[in-house]
């Protein structure tokens, strides 16, 4: 009988506006990464990473807002074969309280994390799944500084050295 188990930073379950890469690292060595933000494109909600990741994987056919299962199905991954790992940065902004507040915010964080996916696709190390919209709302600066954070903590995760066959079953 197999034990699984989970612990993640309490700080995930805040909300507001954050950067989020979810690495899928498969047993056959290819490596996946999805890059998101918190913060709705219809309404003023800025939920936390840890929801998000919830929603994310639900595997239900008839589920809503799983864009990541559709991008796992759509490239014939197999979840009960990967090892998946979050990495937030946040929250960068509040949730604020009304449409029009949020949307200068959701504007920047959706620039940011274009800038988080390009950077991480001119890297080579990873397949980037989903696709990245820009617009004017740059902000190269907290940019760099969330790039800098990912990828510290990508390396720090790294170093831990899980074997993804260690932790999938089969």
């Amino acid at each position: 009988m197999k034990i699984s188990q989970m612990s993640f930073d309490r700080a995930l379950l805040d909300r507001g506006f954050w950067i989020y890469t979810i690495r899928i690292l498969e047993k056959s060595g290819k490596k996946y990464l999805y890059v998101g933000r918190t913060g709705d494109n219809s309404s003023a909600n800025a939920g936390s990473p840890f929801q998000r990741i919830v929603n994310h994987l639900n595997l239900s056919t008839s589920a809503k807002a799983n864009s990541l299962t559709r991008l796992i199905r759509q490239n014939h991954i197999k979840p009960s074969e990967c090892l998946f790992r979050l990495a937030a940065v946040g929250p960068l902004f509040q949730e604020q309280k009304d449409f029009e507040s949020h949307k200068p915010l959701r504007n920047k964080m959706t620039a940011i994390e274009k800038a988080v996916a390009d950077y991480f696709i001119s890297k080579g190390h990873y397949i980037i799944l989903g696709k990245h919209d820009d617009n004017e709302a740059k902000d190269s600066h907290l940019a760099k500084k969330v790039i800098e954070a990912l990828e510290s903590e990508m390396q720090r995760q790294d170093s831990q050295g899980v074997a993804v066959d260690a932790q999938a079953p089969g």
